[in-house]
């Protein structure tokens, strides 16, 4: 959708906002790698295949890129040990030096001697783009009040939760004649009714 945009609008480089649904490693790569901008806020809980609390997920383990080494809530470090592919992806695999003596061994493992760190190779543009959701927190804020409402107003207000047809043409069509209804309804709401009847008059 981001590069449809990007061709519409004839730009060379273009900011896009999206909610955590969207939040997908390997669109936000394709993203970069057309000139697109985007700002997807992470979700939460991802506890992952070998945390046993939630203090101790792969997010409260800081990542240093000069020693290419993650240090762990007690800062000891895990050091990179190969490479393990993934759901499709390449992904650097670090294992801790300290685990088994750690004292907060239980809390953070719950299988294995050692506690075991999974970085995909283009990581670095996931950390980037959180850098910038956090630099801009207004930014995201506005997405929401901008595109929030009007999926809200025509589920509950227009009484459009679901969908009463079947098939993408037959869908399309109900959800545009929904959007249409919104629309028309705020520009009475903006601009008044009797000004929009002088307007398409």
């Amino acid at each position: 959708m981001s590069k449809r945009a990007k061709e519409i609008l004839e730009v060379e480089e273009l900011e896009v906002l999206a909610d955590k649904g969207y939040y997908n490693g390997k669109e936000i790569k394709e993203c970069v790698d057309n000139g697109i901008i985007p700002y997807i806020p992470k979700p939460k809980g991802n506890k992952g295949v070998n945390t046993s609390e939630a203090g101790y997920y792969k997010g409260r383990f800081r990542y240093e890129p000069q020693e290419d080494a993650y240090i762990c809530p007690a800062a000891s470090k895990l050091f990179f040990k190969g490479i393990a592919h993934y759901h499709g992806k390449v992904m650097r695999m670090y294992k801790g030096e300290d685990c088994p003596g750690c004292r907060l061994r239980d809390k953070c493992i719950r299988n294995g001697k050692r506690r075991v760190i999974y970085r995909w190779e283009h990581e670095d543009i996931l950390e980037e783009m959180g850098k910038r959701v956090q630099a801009d927190k207004e930014k995201v804020r506005m997405r929401q009040w901008l595109s929030e409402h009007p999926f809200g107003t025509i589920k509950r207000s227009f009484n459009q939760g679901y969908m009463l047809l079947k098939g993408l043409e037959k869908v399309s069509a109900e959800a545009s004649l929904s959007v249409l209804a919104y629309n028309i309804k705020r520009v009475i709401n903006i601009v008044g009714l009797k000004e929009l009847i002088e307007v398409v008059s």
